[in-house]
């Protein structure tokens, strides 16, 4: 009897232990992979041109130049590699005097750094060391009428002078105009030689100025002040010539470098001549043209087909601006599938010429200085299974995304385990199955595409294991 009754009990124990002794239920949670950002910024480009300076040297070669001193002489010769090279120059060269009675005009030198022909039959220095400074000898008589010689050269050989440049004038001398200023006292005080000369003389300039289109007309004299007029150096003072003439020019030339001196400079002062370009050289501005683009290329998206296409956003700023961002209505996508590459830039020449596929098109061309910000996301990827490490009694089986449970009627899933890695991605509203998402595992089936998980979803899956 007792033998009976304890096989009963084992054939019990057997017979339920699968039921009274399953493993507890458990809950995996699982995220899909977050959208990834894109991102790129670039701004627009601008040409700079050098501007045009024309800068006629008129150099003193008369007599009282004996007492110039080597120090000065030189410094003066050293301006011509203080011209800033960043200008197209062409600086010319003549004598305060003419030798030539028959052709004054004729005597000049020239020094350049530009591509502009020069007229026929003239040849430039190779070099600054080849400057005429002092070689030429006085001329045996001869007055100082400076700021005549200088529109009569100016006019003869209007050739030189190309339009609508900066034209500066350099008269260095240690006299004065002696046509427009004469001595009027034992003490050295002068006057206009005759009333209305200076203002004759300054029309002449004003002439040229408008026939050459002048940006700027300037004069910038290296003369005597008035502190060593008593000085050999300085042999006479140029304040109602020379000095004036400078003032005068450059009050209606717009220029606002010089607003004390005024253009003038004082020949006994070497420091004052290695700074006569100082201000000139900061005042003349390059010539900025600003870039016009149509195109704009969206480099991220080459050559990476998980950038989506729809999600993409523009923003437009400026250097040290906050982005703002572009309305639709003024940009579109533009796939480029022409061969050859694409040019972006329309003005001021067609160019910028960049090889790919994905461009935003502006509605109105975009210019410099603008910068333009360009943002997008990976495409969204859907997934249709939830893959689980064991098996799981398919009635246990709980699975909510974002919160939100699945239907048990749109899930089927698969006891078998799957041991070859499977891509868990499904093709939805124009994803790609790639790049692939592999799994090994228990599979479970998303049948209804409604409740297919995305980019960045958070998948709960509560379930009672199957005993194995």
């Amino acid at each position: 009897m007792k033998s009976l009754l304890l096989l009963s009990s084992l054939l019990f124990l057997f017979s339920c232990g699968k039921e009274q002794f399953g493993t507890a239920a458990q809950q995996e949670s699982s995220q899909a992979d977050a959208l990834k950002a894109f991102h790129q910024a670039s701004c627009s480009s601008h040409t700079l041109i050098k501007p045009k300076v024309d800068i006629l040297y008129v150099v003193d070669n008369s007599s009282s130049t004996y007492y110039l001193k080597d120090s000065i002489r030189d410094s003066i010769k050293n301006t011509v590699n203080s011209v800033s090279k960043e200008f197209d120059y062409r600086i010319i060269g003549i004598p305060l005097i003419p030798n030539q009675k028959n052709s004054p005009n004729s005597q000049f030198e020239v020094l350049t750094n530009s591509a502009d022909p020069l007229p026929s039959g003239v040849y430039p220095l190779n070099s600054a060391n080849e400057f005429f400074f002092y070689k030429w000898s006085p001329p045996a008589n001869g007055q100082e009428y400076g700021l005549r010689r200088i529109t009569d050269f100016m006019s003869a050989q209007s050739s030189l002078f190309r339009p609508e440049a900066y034209h500066l004038i350099v008269l260095i001398s240690n006299g004065r105009d002696t046509e427009v200023e004469v001595a009027a006292f034992d003490n050295g005080q002068t006057k206009e030689a005759e009333p209305g000369i200076f203002n004759t003389r300054l029309a002449a300039f004003n002439d040229l100025k408008s026939q050459l289109q002048s940006i700027q007309l300037r004069m910038l004299s290296v003369t005597t002040s008035s502190s060593c007029a008593n000085d050999n150096t300085g042999w006479l003072s140029s304040e109602l010539s020379y000095r004036k003439m400078s003032e005068s020019l450059y009050e209606t030339s717009l220029a606002t470098d010089s607003p004390i001196r005024k253009d003038k400079y004082d020949l006994c002062s070497t420091s004052d001549i290695r700074n006569i370009y100082t201000a000139v050289n900061n005042s003349i501005k390059k010539i900025l043209i600003p870039h016009k683009y149509q195109y704009w290329p969206i480099t991220f998206a080459e050559n990476n087909e998980r950038v989506s296409l729809d999600d993409i956003k523009v923003y437009k700023y400026t250097q040290g601006s906050v982005p703002v961002l572009m309305s639709p209505s003024e940009w579109s996508y533009h796939e480029h599938t022409t061969p050859g590459p694409l040019n972006t830039r329309i003005f001021p020449t067609p160019g910028e010429a960049v090889s790919g596929k994905h461009f935003i098109e502006f509605t109105t061309p975009l210019e410099y200085p603008s910068c333009v910000q360009v943002t997008s996301v990976s495409k969204t990827e859907y997934f249709g299974w939830v893959v689980l490490p064991r098996p799981a009694k398919p009635q246990s089986l709980v699975i909510r995304v974002n919160g939100v449970q699945i239907p048990s009627e749109a899930i089927t899933y698969n006891p078998t385990p799957v041991t070859t890695p499977t891509n868990i991605k499904v093709q939805h509203k124009g994803s790609s199955l790639y790049p692939e998402v592999k799994k090994t595992g228990y599979f479970i089936k998303i049948t209804n595409p409604a409740y297919y998980y995305k980019s960045g979803d958070n998948v709960e899956v509560n379930y009672t294991p199957d005993a194995i």
